[in-house]
This record gives structure tokens, C-alpha cells and sequence, in this order.
């Protein structure tokens, strides 16, 4: 502002130039300072719909859910231990054994009666004498005749072998089965696939799915404005709690006695 030579004052403008960091023209594209602020934010959230909201309702949903799943898993895996499994073949612990079995020799099975004639045919897989007059052999290829018997009712072997010469086992304990797959292995496999796709139900469940995700996020909002009460609050209720019940048992016992005493004054009640 100027006020020379007796005029009136006359006004200056003056135009200051200001430099703003990393200026946005309309029709930009954002600064990298931002762009890697929104990385690092999403940096873990493996793709999670609206992460980081709703966080303990979501994290005690998947808890419940994981806990169901392996409790699945484990039923499922015991209740699998009732299921047949296919035999490949049957062990027979052999006693008062006569003679030799060569691997590939035809077996006829017998049950626990000597007299009774065979129920079923096999072929010798492997036969390992014992130190006595035991041994250990390995049956395949069992074929029962008879409709009402089956393999656990073999007590006897009978095996002729080259030059009719006759190897006879007898007092033998139940057939223990061979399987083609051991038990434990299908157990394991099948709560493996159960945890796996149980895992993968309940990270869409709880995780990608919007309705869901939406109702916890609302769930954990509402769980917010929720007044909880304090340890006094809770100490004194719970007192009140106690010393109530005590007075009304007292109360209870008191009228119960009188009225007995009153009826075996008046003779209602017999003493």
C-alpha cells in the first residue's frame, strides 16, 4: 500500500506461490505414497471380504466352526473303525503241526469238529515253521463253500502235497485278517480330507462370503454397545443371589416345621 505524493493510499496485490508435495492433477492417477499405504494395509488379509472389521466375532466364529469340524473329523474316523475292510489274505497260527506246506499248496479249512467235513478252500502264501511243532502260515485266494460259515470259524488246515503226503494243523486260533489297506491309513486320510475341505467351507464361510461377513461385522458392532457390568456390580448381585436363597430355605423350614408340629397337635398326623 502506497501513500506517496499526497494520493490517496492505492492497493497492492500480491501473488504467493505455494508448492504442495506431490500434486494431483484431475484425471490422475493416485501418488505412490498412497498406493503403497493400501498395499501394506492389505499386505495379509489373503483376500478377506471388508478385513479387520468385526475381528472377534469373526475370529470366535472360526474357532467354533474349527472346533466342529475337527470333532467331525474324529467321529468320523472312529465310526470308520465298524466298517469291513477287503482281505488280502489270512494269517493262521498253527499248532500240533504234521509235516511241511509249500508256498502255492492247495488248504482246506475245517472248523474246531475233526469229523466235520471242509467249509472252504485256500492257496498257502508263505509258511514259516515254528521251533516245536508250531508255525505261522500265510493264506490267499479264500474261498468259503458253506453259506452259514465264514473264515473266523477255521480252527483246522488240511494241505496235500507232492506224493499225497499230508501236512495236518490243528488247534489253531482264529484267522487274523490281512487287509489290502491298513485301517489306520483310510482313518487318517479320510479326517485329513474332512479338515481340509472343512478349512476351505469355513474360510468362505466366515472369510469371502458377504451376507455372512456382513451379519458378523454387525453382530461385533452391536456386541460394542453392550454395558458390562462391573466386578463390583457382579459381586454384589451374585451376594444378593446367595443370601436370598439361604433366607428363603430358612423361611421354607421354619413354616414346614410348624405346620407338622401343628398337625400332630390337632391329631391329623400320627406321632
Amino acid at each position: 500500500m502506497s501513500a506517496a505524493n499526497g494520493n490517496k493510499p492505492t492497493a497492492v496485490a500480491q501473488l504467493v506461490e505455494q508448492r504442495i508435495p506431490n500434486p494431483q492433477v484431475a484425471g490422475s492417477s493416485p501418488s505412490r505414497r498412497v498406493e503403497d499405504l493400501g498395499a501394506e494395509r492389505h499386505k495379509f488379509s489373503f483376500g478377506l471380504y471388508k478385513f479387520g472389521q468385526g475381528y472377534w466375532v469373526r475370529m470366535m466364529t472360526a474357532s467354533m466352526l474349527g472346533v466342529l469340524i475337527m470333532t467331525g473329523a474324529l467321529w468320523v474316523a472312529k465310526e470308520l473303525s465298524a466298517i469291513p475292510m477287503p482281505m488280502q489274505g489270512y494269517t493262521l497260527a498253527l499248532q500240533a503241526v504234521k509235516g511241511d506246506a509249500a508256498e502255492g499248496a492247495a488248504v482246506s479249512l475245517y472248523p474246531q469238529d475233526a469229523v466235520a467235513k471242509s467249509i472252504g478252500t485256500a492257496v498257502v502264501q508263505s509258511y514259516t515253521p515254528g521251533t516245536r511243532d508250531d508255525g505261522t502260515m500265510v493264506i490267499k485266494d479264500v474261498e468259503i463253500t458253506e453259506k452259514v460259515a465264514t473264515i473266523a470259524d477255521v480252527r483246522r488246515v488240511s494241505i496235500t502235497g507232492a506224493g499225497d503226503a499230508a501236512a495236518f494243523a490243528a488247534g489253531t486260533t482264529a484267522p487274523a485278517g490281512i487287509p489290502v489297506v491298513r485301517l489306520i491309513y483310510v482313518q487318517a486320510t479320510v479326517a485329513i480330507l474332512i479338515l481340509v475341505l472343512g478349512s476351505v467351507f469355513g474360510y468362505w464361510y466366515v472369510g469371502l462370503k458377504p451376507a455372512t461377513v456382513d451379519f458378523l461385522i454387525a453382530t461385533d458392532g452391536e456386541m460394542k454397545k453392550v454395558n458390562w457390568s462391573t466386578r463390583k456390580i457382579i459381586w454384589d448381585s451374585t451376594t444378593v443371589v446367595i443370601a436370598a436363597t439361604f433366607i428363603i430355605a430358612g423361611l421354607l423350614f421354619v413354616f414346614d416345621l410348624a405346620l407338622h408340629t401343628l398337625a400332630r397337635l390337632i391329631g391329623i398326623m400320627e406321632v
